[in-house]
């Protein structure tokens, strides 16, 4: 497995959150893969300016968010952009993943 890279940590006070992923750069091809908590939630995805969005309930406590980039498409790095949604708040993180290195984002919910 390839390491992960910390990328951001965010606190949660809904159970559900909605994420939208794109590709925030050149459209040249990138693929992904995102894993919540270790289960793949959308695999060999490959990233689009449309932006594609993923309904995810999230368990008391730490969850994790993981992004695998399964190629670099033409341009390198991969690179993928991210809106969580909670309730009415609203977060963005751009994400930069290669052959070597993922990255991950922490949730953390209080109900």
């Amino acid at each position: 497995l390839k390491p992960n890279r910390e990328v951001n940590q965010f606190d949660l006070g809904k159970e559900v959150i909605l994420i939208e992923v794109w590709d925030n750069s050149s459209i040249d091809g990138d693929t992904i893969s995102v894993y919540f908590n270790g289960e793949p939630v959308l695999v060999n995805y490959g990233l689009q300016a449309k932006k594609e969005r993923i309904e995810l309930k999230l368990k008391p406590g730490k969850n994790e968010l993981t992004v695998v980039a399964i190629n670099e498409g033409s341009i390198r790095p991969n690179t993928a952009a991210f809106t969580i949604r909670n309730g009415r708040k609203k977060y963005k993180v751009n994400t930069i993943t290669s052959k070597t290195q993922n990255e991950t984002i922490h949730l953390n919910y209080t109900p």
